[in-house]
């Protein structure tokens, strides 16, 4: 007689054998019981509000919402179109910079809540702009056929771009503003939590996860039919709702933030920048650089004139890196820095190219927003998941030099999809929307989160136990400023090209070739370079015992060595450091509790990377840029934490966030 377990899946038998299976796995009950126990429902709901509301909803609705606003209703073309798509996702290379002004300028005793009601305020009042303010250009009355513009000879001409634009991309900077700085300080706060209940920091994570994975399915949901059958301006009334929800929780008080009993309204606390200051040189470097870059590309056209400055910025910064990182954290730094710059960024082309109607790209795919963001963007997200879960099977075992250059050439070969659509050697015997799922969104996604997880493993092995959120925020930081760098570099080649979608007027010849170059050849620049910038240790080794060989300053800058030769002015001075701190010795005393630890055991991705929990928490921080929390250098971009995402929707997607 068969068991119960041997039971065919359509007996009744192996309905009820796997049904006590399914509730034990699935137990909703007990995982929110446990989250009210050790952290309070209204925590919990506040997370939610933020994580759902905020950067779920919010940073999906900016990102997708921005194409057909800039093309459709203002009439911007694809190189404009890039341009500034790539100002709005600044405030993502600041977050180090913000999470220092937060922990240096408490206001009437709060460090973290009076910035969030402050970029709250002015999230809302820019998407409300954005939804109500008339800054259409001419192109969108084109579109809806009430009026065209023709040139001398009757030709239909691209409509005019006015600085219009330039005041919609200060708007979507405002919103991108209020998610980053949210994400950030909730971070914060999130990890110190975990510290005090660590049994149930996994599960705080799994829900900060899910609320961002879920607002950002929501949006997407309605993000294309509404884009394709009224206003696309109607999308940012919408949201404006869920942006500005998360007053609600603040006003409650359910953030759970203590006030400084010792501080008044205008008070200083300089201590984290006394304890690590060149931590925040770093941080204050980063900022200009991000800033003066992306304030001047809106007003300088010339290709060439910004991809320099971009990257005499990016020679800036990592020489900055080398000064203040530890040698082995600053060559992975500069690694992963330099594979954001190499692999040039043509998203604008892409995207326009996709949805271009017939008059600019004959014979093109003419994808609508609800099958591009809506359809496959929620098959898109799916298969990232299933990134991650590829990754644990087939490399976590595998070395990182490895992981990086093999994630690499898959990365490579997924290209190939792209130069399919663009040449059309797919058809017809394969349909567009068919190839494009199936490759771009599936493969591709797929492909992407692969070359991801390396970067995440290798942050969280190589960080400093105590400096691991100051760290975590600051390459948040390069990587997004090398994903920046990358998208004028891009630009550069566009032009080079000579590629213009700006429908009507379209010229996409040679289009293959250029996706050849920019996400080919220049990306397999960094395989060699993995043999000689990062280290030849498995994933899942302890590459901080392993390189210093007992000599911690072999690996650490000479400032932060606490060693035995009484250090000068400009080492760490160890009294400066918060209790809780290792004061003797080294400050990177490998602690088997540290954040650092096992990453490849708990490579379960959060909105802006790896659950990577900080030590601090308000009463006793470590010495670091608190308001960091846990921050990623993947955010998500979470977005970011995060560089503009490759497709899409993709919540797993570098983003800072």
């Amino acid at each position: 007689m068969a068991t119960a377990t041997e039971t065919p899946a359509h007996d009744a038998g192996g309905c009820s054998a796997v049904r006590p299976w399914l509730q034990r796995k699935l137990d909703l009950k007990g995982f929110f019981t446990a989250l009210n126990d050790d952290f309070g429902g209204k925590f919990v709901a506040m997370l939610f509000s933020a994580y759902f509301g905020v950067k779920g909803a919010g940073y999906s609705l900016v990102t997708n919402g921005q194409l057909p606003y800039y093309r459709d209703y203002m009439g911007v073309g694809a190189v404009q179109l890039q341009r500034l798509r790539t100002f709005a996702l600044t405030p993502w290379a600041l977050k180090s910079i913000i999470g220092a002004l937060s922990d240096t300028f408490p206001i009437c005793g709060y460090h973290k809540i009076p910035y969030m009601y402050f970029v709250t305020t002015m999230g809302f009042l820019s998407i409300m702009l954005l939804g109500f303010a008339d800054l259409g250009d001419a192109g969108y009355k084109a579109r809806q056929g009430n009026e065209t513009s023709e040139d001398g000879n009757g030709t239909l001409t691209a409509p005019s771009v006015t600085s219009q634009p330039v005041l919609a991309a200060v708007l979507f900077f405002f919103v991108m503003l209020q998610l980053a700085t949210v994400d950030l300080l909730t971070e914060g706060q999130y990890a110190s939590k975990m510290v005090q209940s660590p049994k149930t920091g996994p599960s705080l994570v799994s829900w900060v996860w899910a609320s961002y994975f879920l607002g950002s399915l929501f949006v997407s949901s309605f993000i294309g039919p509404v884009a394709d059958n009224y206003d696309v301006r109607t999308l940012f009334i919408i949201g404006a709702p869920l942006l500005v929800q998360f007053a609600i929780p603040l006003l409650l008080g359910w953030f759970g933030e203590m006030k400084r009993p010792d501080a008044g309204c205008c008070a200083r606390d300089t201590q984290k920048i006394k304890a690590a200051p060149r931590f925040f040189v770093v941080a204050v470097v980063m900022a200009i650089c991000a800033i003066v870059l992306n304030v001047s590309s809106l007003f300088i056209e010339n290709a060439v004139v910004n991809f320099v400055h971009a990257a005499v910025w990016g020679t800036v910064m990592c020489g900055v890196g080398y000064w203040a990182l530890p040698r082995t954290l600053a060559h992975a730094n500069v690694y992963m820095f330099l594979a954001q710059v190499l692999y040039f960024r043509i998203d604008g082309v892409l995207d326009m190219w996709f949805g271009a109607d017939e008059r600019c790209i004959p014979g093109g795919p003419h994808f609508d927003q609800t099958y591009y963001v809506t359809v496959s963007g929620v098959i898109g997200s799916v298969a990232s998941l299933a990134g991650v879960s590829i990754f644990q099977v087939f490399f976590k075992d595998k070395t990182f030099r490895y992981a990086f250059w093999m994630t690499t050439v898959l990365k490579v070969v997924a290209s190939v999809f792209d130069i399919i659509m663009v040449t059309r050697a797919h058809r017809p015997a394969i349909s567009d929307k068919v190839m494009y799922l199936f490759g771009d969104r599936i493969i591709g996604d797929v492909v992407m989160q692969l070359d991801f997880m390396p970067s995440v493993v290798l942050v969280s092995k190589v960080c400093p136990p105590g400096y691991e959120a100051v760290v975590y925020a600051l390459l948040a930081g390069f990587q997004n400023f090398g994903s920046q760098v990358a998208s004028y570099g891009g630009l550069v080649l566009i032009d080079v090209w000579g590629i213009e979608i700006n429908p009507p007027v379209c010229t996409a010849d040679g289009l293959w070739s250029l996706i050849v170059v920019t996400h080919m050849v220049l990306p397999l620049i960094t395989v060699p370079l993995t043999f000689w910038m990062l280290p030849d240790s498995k994933l899942s080794e302890d590459i901080l015992a392993q390189y210093t060989d007992g000599a911690v300053e072999h690996l650490e800058p000479d400032w932060l060595n606490n060693g035995a030769d009484g250090g000068d002015s400009n080492r760490l001075d160890a009294s400066l450091l918060p209790a809780g701190t290792p004061a003797e010795g080294t400050p990177w005393a490998a602690e088997k509790d540290s954040p650092c630890g096992n990453p490849v055991e708990d490579a379960s991705p959060s909105p802006d990377g790896p659950p990577s929990p900080s030590k601090t928490d308000d009463e006793t921080a470590s010495p670091s840029f608190e308001a960091a929390g846990n921050a990623s250098p993947y955010s998500p971009p979470s977005g970011l934490d995060a560089p503009e995402p490759e497709s899409p929707l993709n919540p797993l997607a570098k983003v800072a966030v």
